[in-house]
């Protein structure tokens, strides 16, 4: 069941904010705490809390690639089925296929998505299936780098269409067939829920969801107002 309904509005002015996890606001102890007000706060799971005092002056969780995890208990309002934005600054170790955040199951038919590191190309895409199995795959052709803060986006339109972009410039758009995939699962970041073996390597400092389309205005300001805090 939802926790709550409420929407709230971001500082910036954009409207919808469902989700706001900044490790900038982490108190060092307890659950990682959902600053939108909407109580979708991770339980941590292994993964190290650190705040870099020098310049720049970051805050982060360092996961091991082995065991790390965190998750957000289940709301319908993460099914990315209707007009949808998230945003994660992620910074990675390792370069093997790897889940950085998803809401996933194990029955046919309900699937839903998923943002994973893609070994064979260095890089991040994001992938939804449909009710039959079928996925679109939104993914960022620019090669990342292992040690540099990464700021992705992923949005969907609310009629199956899924962009993704990387440090506030789009890259991808990929369009579903069909009807989009729900479960009953909470969101997991860190790992692939349903097997073993990918775990993530490296560092995850904010995640955010807007119950919004943001537009390619809207994503690069995301990007231009956090940057500074990863010099960049």
């Amino acid at each position: 069941m939802p926790i709550n309904r409420r929407i709230f509005t971001q500082d910036a002015g954009i409207e919808g904010l469902l989700l706001h996890l900044d490790a900038q606001t982490y108190s060092g102890s307890g659950n990682w705490l959902d600053s939108s007000g909407n109580g979708h706060d991770a339980t941590i799971n292994g993964a190290t809390f650190t705040t870099n005092g020098s310049s720049p002056n970051e805050s982060y969780f360092d996961f091991d690639g082995s065991d790390d995890f965190m998750t957000i208990p289940q709301d319908t309002q993460f099914d990315f089925d209707v007009a949808t934005t998230m945003q994660i600054w992620v910074n990675k170790d390792g370069t093997g296929r790897e889940w950085v955040i998803e809401k996933a199951n194990g029955g046919s038919g309900n699937y839903g998505w998923q943002l994973e590191h893609n070994d064979s190309a260095s890089n991040y895409r994001f992938q939804m299936h449909n009710t039959s199995n079928a996925v679109a795959t939104a993914e960022i052709s620019t090669t990342t780098n292992t040690g540099d803060y990464t700021h992705i986006a992923v949005t969907h339109n609310g009629s199956n269409e899924f962009k993704i972009y990387l440090n506030g410039s789009l890259e991808d758009t990929a369009t579903l067939s069909g009807t989009i995939s729900k479960n009953t699962n909470g969101i997991t970041i860190g790992k692939y829920s349903l097997s073993s073996g990918f775990e993530f390597d490296g560092r995850i400092a904010m995640v955010k969801f807007h119950l919004k389309t943001l537009s390619d205005s809207e994503v690069l300001s995301e990007y231009n107002s956090t940057k500074a805090t990863f010099g960049l």
